[in-house]
């Protein structure tokens, strides 16, 4: 040990020197180089009686040289006081190790990797590490480009198969591609399959495929703007939900079976669309209006009694399936009988009833003309 002179003098520990560390029982073992170290001894003896050592707690961060599974030790190179060290670590069965925010082995660390540790005693008790190359595949959710720095920054967000969303930085010199083809990145589209390459979670390079998916519903939304793309809300007739898409620059479009533009879309329209990634690319939508009936059974009453619900068995035009639950509003002067025309009101309808209702529909709720209690 190096005395507070600074001259090293030599101890001997036997089976009778009582170690402590941090104030706690401890072993020979647990002492390591580096660590502030108080012992007794006989005077002018050699054969320490007890020795009390502090811990050294460090936070380390760095690439990984080199790998022993056999010995668990692992050797890292970091920077300190901007000269570059190598430290050789120990490893054991209650270090937690993370590969990429994954839980993770020793046999999973790869030289090269860069790593953040917790150490003490130089035994790692925490280790994240991220592969130097690694593969992420997912759906483009956003980009976006950050124009604070003197170079702008692109950055891609993408959501994984288990539905978790994460954001990665694009390498300026990242290697683009499309359906195959060399790409920029403003020819990407949310929505898009890819598969990123990364180099310590900085993405090199982009291979984005086109998803084509076909949808129905009712167009619930339209947002014309100034020198922008078009953008439609379909009412998903699957989902029941609002999904939003960018009408592309050669869209193909007709309405009640004819040619049309993007202006001659409306809201309440039903409409079958084609979609790649997050632009329409084709719609067929219809003017649908009056005269539509549905039978089905009452699920619902509000109890102010304006409006029912409804679980549809048959519709007399597309749109709606069987088990389809339609919102129906009562008109002011809706005219609601039974089957021997006997004249109801709506006080009269109860959960559970097989009801005939006749209106029109805009794709979210149905209005009511006339109700025919059947049963």
């Amino acid at each position: 040990m190096k005395e507070r002179d600074n001259t090293e003098k030599v101890y001997v520990i036997n089976a009778d020197t009582k170690v402590n560390v941090d104030s706690k029982a401890g072993k020979a073992s647990d002492i390591v180089n580096g660590q502030e170290i108080e012992l007794t001894i006989v005077k002018g003896g050699t054969v320490a009686l007890t020795i009390n050592v502090t811990s050294i707690e460090e936070d380390i961060k760095g690439t990984v040289k080199s790998v022993s599974t056999s010995t668990n030790k692992i050797t890292v190179e970091y920077e300190s006081d901007r000269t570059t060290k190598t430290v050789e670590l120990a490893v054991d069965k209650n270090t937690n190790i993370y590969v990429n925010d994954k839980k993770a082995d020793l046999k999973d660390i790869k030289a090269g990797d860069s790593v953040e540790l917790k150490v003490k005693n130089k035994l790692v008790l925490q280790m994240d590490a991220k592969s130097k190359l690694s593969e992420i595949e997912g759906i483009i959710k956003e980009i976006t480009i950050d124009t604070k720095e003197v170079t702008p920054k692109h950055f891609i967000k993408i959501t994984n198969a288990k539905d978790e969303t994460k954001e990665y930085e694009i390498d300026p010199k990242a290697y683009i591609y499309r359906k195959g083809r060399s790409a920029k990145i403003e020819e990407l589209r949310i929505g898009d399959k890819v598969i990123l390459d990364l180099e310590y979670d900085i993405v090199m390079e982009i291979d984005a495929d086109v998803v084509i998916k076909k949808l129905e519903g009712h167009i619930t939304g339209i947002n014309t703007r100034v020198s922008q793309s078009t953008i439609i809300t379909i009412r998903n007739r699957e989902t029941n939900k609002d999904e939003e898409y960018v009408l592309s620059k050669d869209v193909y479009i007709r309405v009640d079976n004819v040619a049309a533009t993007a202006s001659d879309l409306k809201i309440n329209y039903y409409a079958n669309v084609v979609v790649e990634g997050n632009q329409i690319v084709e719609i067929y939508s219809e003017s649908r209006s009056s005269n539509s009936t549905i039978l089905g059974k009452v699920t619902y009453v509000d109890p102010r009694g304006l409006e029912f619900e409804i679980s549809v068995d048959s519709y007399n035009q597309d749109g709606y399936k069987y088990g389809d639950l339609i919102r129906v509003y009562a008109k002011p002067d809706v005219i609601i009988n039974d089957v021997y025309s006997t004249k109801l009101g709506l006080k009269d309808l109860k959960k559970g009833n097989l009801v005939n209702v006749i209106g029109t529909s805009d794709g979210t709720t149905f209005s009511a003309d006339i109700i025919v209690i059947l049963k």
